[in-house]
């Protein structure tokens, strides 16, 4: 409807003249199209803000579906202030654990590894260790190696792992059974871990399930459920709604603090959650709430100089697994370590399309 519709419905008054209403209509069509201008323009600054770390692709190791890959430097973006014409949009700001927790079970993924074979993680570790009360300055090494670890679903998985430095040693690759997942004190198969919602009263006895009350040299009950509920986000093949679940409780368990914006080893940005317990030493995860991802574990034990980490590389549903050969000892990684040690004289068969079998659990 133009300005001379409106004119003929307000009754019996003198029109404008013609030459009046087109002159109006100018100025109203302009006026629309600067209007439309400045709407297209947020909307361009809206969509490079959504803009994330998030990559679907496929790997040389595997054909991945849905893998979140996070780039050096990148930060997948979180909630921010709603941006107007002439306000750019604003970084998130937190003041408490719950409001970062919170960011990041609303970010969860919607990437559900039910209906995949394998689920695929890949991690770098930067491990520190002194030896103290020895005569001299403490003595410390450092190691540096990447893990990639394909958990079955249903089938047999793999661990690949090598350390970084002279000559790139190449490492192993050796074959998991499908409950190699450990979550607290217990080895479980991808299917019991989503068998059902998790609630937060079942959650509480199984992520602190390494806990022994009274046993001397134990850290305190939350130390370890703060510990063992970030490694499930970090690392486990859960549903989206057990991983709102675990971001909920993470808030709850006492004495966590938000030690602040943190920069992660491949420098990503995040915010550093920590516990800390007297000759436990402090652990602490940097999240980014704005994918819903634990970007790196810290771990500062009170005789080292500085803290191990593991940092998540990617991590993601995949289609297929290398091959591995038969292995066991030191050479086959932790994860097959705990694995034999819970299941003594095991024998294991490849899943059908793999080979290297079959493996005997030797501890």
């Amino acid at each position: 409807m133009n300005l001379t519709e409106l004119l003929d419905r307000a009754g019996a008054v003198d029109g404008p003249s013609s030459a009046v209403v087109a002159a109006v209509d100018a100025q109203l069509a302009i006026a629309a199209r600067s209007n439309l201008a400045r709407r297209a323009a947020l909307v361009r600054r809206r969509r490079i803000a959504r803009v994330g770390s998030a990559v679907v692709g496929v790997t040389a190791a595997a054909a991945v579906v849905g893998v979140v890959v996070l780039q050096p430097g990148a930060q997948a973006p979180g909630p921010q202030s709603r941006p107007s014409v002439s306000t750019p949009p604003v970084a998130p700001h937190f003041t408490t654990v719950a409001q970062v927790v919170d960011a990041a079970a609303a970010a969860t993924s919607d990437v559900d590894p039910t209906a995949a074979p394998y689920w695929k993680v890949v991690t770098r570790d930067h491990s520190i260790g002194c030896l103290v009360g020895m005569p001299g300055p403490a003595q410390c090494s450092f190691t540096t190696s990447v893990h990639t670890i394909w958990m079955g679903n249903g089938r047999t998985g793999v661990v690949q792992g090598g350390s970084e430095g002279a000559g790139g040693a190449p490492g192993y690759t050796v074959g998991i059974p499908e409950d190699a997942t450990r979550i607290g004190g217990r080895m479980m198969t991808w299917r019991e871990i989503n068998a059902r919602s998790w609630t937060i009263a079942e959650l509480a006895p199984l992520v602190g399930d390494l806990i022994a009350p009274g046993q001397p040299g134990r850290a305190p009950a939350n130390w370890y459920v703060f510990k063992n509920t970030g490694d499930l986000l970090m690392n486990a093949p859960v549903s989206p709604a057990i991983r709102v679940q675990l971001w909920h409780y993470l808030a709850t368990v006492p004495g966590v603090r938000l030690d602040g914006r943190a920069t992660d080893s491949q420098g990503r940005n995040g915010w550093k959650l920590s516990i800390s317990m007297r000759d436990f030493g402090i652990q602490s995860y940097i999240v980014d709430p704005g994918s819903g991802l634990i970007l790196e574990s810290l771990l500062q034990l009170p005789q080292d100089k500085q803290p191990s980490t593991i940092t998540l590389i990617s991590a993601g549903p995949a289609a297929t697994v290398p091959t591995f050969t038969p292995a066991d000892g030191p050479h086959a990684g932790p994860e097959w370590r705990a694995w034999v040690k819970a299941h003594p004289s095991a024998t294991l068969t490849p899943a059908p399309g793999q080979s290297g079998g079959p493996i005997t659990a030797t501890p």
